[in-house]
């Protein structure tokens, strides 16, 4: 066999455990999505919420974004203020 075959066929193994572990691995996923609690469902669903917020927060204008900065500056210096006092 030469050294190009030997190379093929490692790789041709590898790529057959790669595929076997994504295959696994999805349908571990999936059975454990199909026993999540509603409890688990409503967090998800309330980051979501929260995600798509920030997603739009993104559009701001550039003057709320720099008045969003100084407010963000300024609570960060009383805060450090007030930890070495």
């Amino acid at each position: 066999m030469t050294i190009q075959e030997e190379f093929t066929k490692k790789i041709i193994d590898k790529s057959h455990i790669i595929s076997y572990n994504l295959i696994y691995m999805k349908n571990t996923f999936d059975l454990r999505l199909e026993n999540i609690s509603q409890d688990i469902w409503i967090k998800i669903t309330q980051i979501e919420v929260i995600k798509g917020k920030w997603d739009g927060s993104a559009k701001l204008s550039p003057q709320i974004l720099g008045r969003l900065k100084q407010s963000v500056l300024v609570t960060s210096i009383w805060v450090i203020l007030i930890q070495i006092s």
